[in-house]
């Protein structure tokens, strides 16, 4: 019996019979008032012998408990809430897609505890209310279903956690909370837990945002998220004290917060286009792992490399990139195992000073002209396009002028360039099939190509077909021997624009990425704005 004394047991039984109540009730499942129960065990009470059904009924005055065994010498209690009807919005999507059926749900994959460990049925149990524990126990879980395991994502059981539930047992160290609905208590949980955790696992619980109300949780240092809904941690979300975070399975393709002291950063599965800028700001970070997204360029920074170089463990490999591996033999370097490119911005400070117009508008100069904001200057000539002009000295590197002044380039001119590279395409090629029709119905001698398109296209003076450039992108196959009946290269890819040499790599690669012929294969909008706004960043730095 609860050794709480007689006094103790009056003014429990007293309570009962006041309230009407017998613990908590036929639908809560609690350790308090379960007076006809062995010390620290859990019960469900009810104010009929009738309606208690289960191998560990004991009436006691006017109330019957149903008792749940709970070994007070056990270091870990599990609590196993057995699926009933309940299925939340997001199981029924799920089950539409075919993710999953009844059959996964009852195979072998998911071992039944249930003779092992405390249990209801979430049928009949929809609140867990304040449970007293032993000081022996440092480990305890709540999970959906008969098992401890995870189940399918989205497959939860619907309770309500009491105000206090493990609030006082401070010799709890880690929680398990799994297999839950939790989207709508996530920021309540500071409370009912003690400030001893150090370790919260809340895994498969329909959760929608990062909890930031979790860091008045002191002790808190390892937080598993798996198997949500989160799709952003900004900036503004950030838990300081935390050395570990584990958001696999979510639906993250934005990572902008820094989390100071993280060592282990776990965002496997997600849907990331290409790995965070904000990644490489956490200093303290040894393992990153990153498999199971979608990266959409292959090309690092130096500083990137050596980040991701330094880390113990890197969870990376080829098959999480979507698109093939396109640079030169000299810029490829291996980091962990996997072969990626090193990206021209690093090897800025080498020869001329990188600028605007040379390494993001793409002016080609010659002779060690200076070229801003796309301009072409040749033997030294130097061209500016803000009011601001600067030599250079024929033969030697030069030294390059930015745009306007010495402001940095916006991001809304990085895509006005792209922007101006295709249409100028398009209308250069419909301007020289028309001039070729012209020429075969007149016998005609066709006019030359940049008066077509108006001096922004220089036409191949050898006749080859290599093709017209403009602001240092190449127009491939534009030649003047391509006859009138290749329209549909176009269409095939056969016929598209490509990056001429003196623009810049970062954009060159970009350019390509985002005309290659398989809608499927091209950059998403945010990964695209992502590079953008990194080129921009680099071009300050540079600064």
């Amino acid at each position: 019996m609860r050794a709480f004394g007689a006094l103790s047991l009056f003014w429990a039984v007293a309570f009962d019979r006041v309230t009407g109540e017998c613990a908590g009730g036929s639908t809560t499942l609690t350790t308090e008032g379960c007076s006809g129960c062995d010390s620290y065990d859990l019960c469900v009470g009810f104010t009929s012998a009738s309606s208690c059904s289960g191998s560990g009924c004991v009436t006691d005055g006017d109330c019957t408990y149903e008792c749940l065994t709970v070994d007070e010498t056990a270091t870990t209690l599990i609590v196993l809430v057995v699926f009933g009807d309940y299925e939340s919005d997001e199981e029924v999507a799920a089950r539409a897609a075919g993710d999953y059926d009844d059959a996964e749900l009852s195979g072998s994959g998911y071992s039944d505890y249930t003779s092992a460990w405390p249990w209801v049925n979430n049928n009949q149990v929809t609140t867990i209310g304040t449970v007293d524990l032993s000081s022996s126990v440092a480990t305890f879980m709540i999970s959906g279903g008969n098992s401890s395991m995870e189940y399918p994502k989205s497959k939860v059981a619907e309770v309500t956690l009491g105000p206090d539930l493990i609030s006082s047992d401070t010799s709890v160290t880690e929680v398990v909370l799994h297999n839950l609905n939790l989207e709508n208590q996530v920021d309540s949980l500071p409370d009912l837990m003690p400030s001893s955790v150090k370790t919260l696992n809340i895994g498969n619980g329909l959760i929608q945002s990062f909890p930031t109300a979790l860091s008045a949780m002191s002790s808190l240092q390892e937080l598993y998220m798996d198997m949500n809904y989160v799709t952003s941690v900004n900036t503004s979300e950030v838990i300081d004290v935390l050395t570990y975070l584990s958001l696999q399975q979510n639906n993250l393709d934005s990572f902008t917060a820094v989390f100071p002291n993280l060592q282990y950063l776990y965002l496997n599965d997600n849907s990331f286009t290409s790995i965070p800028a904000a990644i490489y700001e956490h200093s303290k970070l040894t393992e990153l792992y990153l498999t199971g997204n979608s990266f959409a360029s292959f090309r690092f920074t130096q500083d990137e490399i050596d980040f991701l170089a330094n880390l113990i463990v890197l969870g990376l490999e080829s098959t999480d990139f979507s698109v093939d591996l396109t640079c030169d033999e000299s810029k490829k370097t291996v980091v962990h195992d996997v072969t990626v490119c090193l990206s021209v911005e690093s090897d800025a400070g080498t020869g001329s000073t990188s600028s605007v117009g040379s390494t993001i508008n793409g002016g080609t100069t010659s002779g060690g002209g200076t070229t801003s904001s796309g301009g072409t200057t040749s033997s030294g000539g130097t061209t500016s396009s803000g009011g601001t002009t600067s030599s250079g000295a024929s033969g030697t590197t030069g030294t390059t002028t930015s745009s306007g002044s010495s402001s940095s380039i916006s991001v809304g001119a990085i895509i006005g360039i792209i922007c101006a590279v295709v249409v100028v395409f398009a209308v250069g090629i419909g301007l020289f099939f028309y001039c070729r029709r012209q020429k075969k119905a007149n016998g005609d001698k066709l006019v030359e190509t940049n008066e077509l398109a108006g001096n922004y296209l220089a036409s191949d003076t050898d006749g080859r077909s290599g093709g017209h450039t403009y602001a240092g992108s190449t127009i491939s196959g534009a030649s003047t021997g391509m006859p009138s009946g290749n329209p549909a290269g176009i269409a095939t890819a056969q016929l598209r624009p490509m990056a001429g040499k003196d623009c810049a790599p970062a954009l060159r690669d970009l350019v390509d990425r985002c005309l290659v012929h398989d809608p499927a294969k091209r950059p998403t909008a945010p990964a695209i704005a992502y590079e953008l706004r990194r080129m921009q960043k680099e071009i300050i730095g540079s600064k």
